[in-house]
């Protein structure tokens, strides 16, 4: 019995040594898997967002508009107005500074269509019978542009 207690087990220094080293480099190389797909979730989410937004932007843009007569005045950068078939006219109108685009029916409430756009360009086409549309989106280092052609079913 004497015997027992007076035997003492344990870890060398060196053996921690080790193992702590060990440890460190299994650990480095976990982090840095976890970082790096921490990184490409949130490239991808950026990407997705600003199509997501120029897609949305652009169908409900055609989708309003299809149903125009035509343009009044000349399309510019910042602002478009259609002549609508017994309505109020629909005006899409680009904020430059706050990068948002909007439409409004007549005199009513504007309403927010699309944020994170970066460029929004409309001309007319066959004489003023359709129009083509580019809308640029841009979030952090991702950016997308879609281009569109439409024609008005009321001309």
């Amino acid at each position: 019995m004497k015997s027992l207690l007076k035997r003492k087990e344990g870890f060398t220094l060196i053996e921690l040594l080790i193992v702590l080293a060990i440890s460190g480099v299994v650990l480095s190389v976990v982090g840095s898997f976890f970082i790096s797909n921490y990184k490409l979730f949130y490239r991808v989410d950026a990407q997705v967002t600003v199509q997501h937004q120029a897609q949305s932007a652009m169908h409900e843009i055609v989708y309003k508009a299809r149903g125009a007569t035509g343009f009044i005045g000349n399309p510019t950068e910042t602002k478009v107005v259609f002549k609508m078939n017994g309505s109020d006219n629909l005006t899409f109108e680009y904020n430059k500074s706050s990068k948002i685009l909007y439409y409004q029916y007549g005199t009513k409430e504007k309403v927010k269509m699309a944020k994170n756009i970066e460029k929004f360009n409309m001309e007319k086409i066959l004489d003023g019978k359709g129009a083509s549309i580019i809308i640029t989106t841009q979030k952090n280092d991702s950016k997308v542009e879609i281009k569109d052609n439409f024609y008005f079913r009321n001309k």
